[in-house]
Formats: C-alpha cells, structure tokens, sequence
C-alpha cells in the first residue's frame, strides 16, 4: 500500500480537480477536426469530421456545416467526387447554403459536368445576386458551354461588383480575343497585368494580340515574360515561334518550335506548325 505525507495528501484533490477540468475541456470530435484543418491535416480532419457526424447530436443547420467542412477537407485531399457529395448533402441540410452550392458547382466544374455547375452557380445567384464569385464562375461554364452572350453578361455583372477582379477580367479578356474583339480585349488584359505582371496566361493572350496587330516586338517580349514565368508553356512557344518567324528570325523560330515539339510531339497545332515550316524550307 502506497502511503502519501501530509504534502501529498493535500495535492491529491487538487489533482483530481485538474483531471476533472482537462476531462471537461478536452477537444470534441469537431473542435477537434477544425484545428486539424486549420494545419492542413485533411485526412485526419475528415476522420473527425465523420465522427462529428456520427454522434447525432448536431442540429440541421450544424449537420450541413459539418457536412460542407467534410467536402472541403475532400476537396483538399482531390477526392472531387466525394466533395461534391458532401456539398450535396450540406444543402440537404440546409437549401439556403449558398457556400455549398458554389463549391459543389466548382467539383462540377472541375469534373467537366458544366450544365450542373451552370445550374449550382444559379442557385447561389438566387440567394444572393450580388455573388461575384459566381457570376464569374457562371461566365466561365457558360464560355465553355458556347453561351457567349450570356457568358459576356455575366462578366460584366461581376466586374460591377468587383472592379478588378483579375479573374473576371482574365475570363471576359479571353472571351472577347475569342470573339475578335481585340481592343476590349487588351484593355482587360491590361488591367490583369497592372496587378498580376507575371500572369503567363494573359501575358501570352496579350502577346497574341500585339502579333495580330503586326507589334511583333511587343509581342515577342509578352511570349518572352510568359515563358520566363513558365518554360514549358506550349502555346507561348508556338506563339513566340510564329511571331520570331514573321519577324524574319527564322532560326529562333525553328528551335522555339523544336521545344514545342519535343514537349507535345503529337500535339495537332505542334504537327501543323511543323509541317508548315517544312513547307517553307525551315525545317530539313
């Protein structure tokens, strides 16, 4: 038998007291999962978030919280599929989620299922219009979806909410080069490039622009800062290729699409491009 002294017969119901405090605080599965998410644990948050759920004592509107942090731990992990089942289950939960609708049109988006992300943004646009995420996310499934007009109005709505959105101004910049519409579209890639300088993508699509309009100069040096940024991005070599050529530079041309060529050897605009300057007598 273990005899304590005076001493530790005093501390004893203090430590009993401590005991009785950590079990009372300790972490419930949910607590539990949030600080695992807020580290990027997403795998062990999931664990928690599945324990969460299986206690049965959350409310409706708890439940699709839950539910919508599960999806978004998902969503972390790539598992686009099992977010979106998540996000569904959230608004089961709870139809007024607007935040679940919006992400679980974003896993549909990602999936290439564009007429049920069209459909998730819409629903996040009737609870709340002003969303500019989503009317920008809109646009983007509806340009794909070859809705220009209804794509081009819903930029435009975005952009009254969010003025500089670069995302909007990037998404309606390229709709615009698509439609032709040239100036309209390098203003909105000028406003991009005044916040993001180094964005290759619109760096690329201004480039683009510069060589259509003969400003073979300005257009090299766009090719140049995109390919700076991303070395392997195989339009700005084809890009940069076709405006050296047209500039008399025949052999820079030549080796940027070689690089092209050795990066997508079977890529149809890499072959034509090839089989053009074998025509012309660049190539052996």
């Amino acid at each position: 038998m273990i005899k304590l002294n005076t001493a530790g017969r005093a501390l004893l119901p203090l430590l009993l007291l401590l005991a009785t405090i950590a079990r009372v605080h300790a972490a419930t599965p949910l607590e539990a999962a949030e600080t695992a998410a807020q580290r990027g644990e997403w795998e062990k948050a999931v664990g928690l978030y599945d324990r969460s759920l299986a206690g049965g004592d959350l409310s409706a509107a708890e439940t699709a919280q839950v539910y919508l942090a599960r999806g978004t731990a998902q969503w972390q992990q790539n598992a686009i599929e099992q977010a979106i089942h998540d996000f569904g289950m959230a608004v089961n939960y709870d139809p007024l989620l607007t935040m679940a609708y919006f992400r679980r049109g974003l896993g549909f988006s990602r999936l290439e299922d564009f007429q049920r992300a069209a459909e998730d943004f819409s629903r996040v646009l009737l609870l709340e219009p002003q969303h500019a995420m989503a009317l920008t996310a809109r646009g983007f499934v509806r340009m794909t979806l070859g809705e220009d007009d209804a794509a081009l109005a819903d930029y435009n709505a975005a952009l009254l909410f969010e003025h500089q959105d670069p995302i909007a101004l990037q998404n309606r910049g390229s709709l615009y080069l698509q439609l032709g519409r040239l100036n309209e579209a390098l203003a909105d890639f000028d406003a991009v490039l005044r916040v993001e300088p180094n964005n290759p993508m619109v760096l690329n699509n201004r480039g683009s622009i510069y060589a259509r309009q003969g400003r073979l100069d300005q257009a090299i040096d766009d090719f140049d800062r995109a390919l700076t940024q991303a070395p392997d991005y195989l339009m700005a070599l084809l890009n940069r290729a076709a405006a050296l050529q047209a500039g008399g530079r025949a052999e820079a041309a030549v080796a940027d699409l070689e690089r092209a060529r050795q990066l997508a050897p079977e890529h149809p605009e890499v072959r034509e491009r090839w089989a053009a300057f074998r025509r012309q007598g660049l190539l052996p």
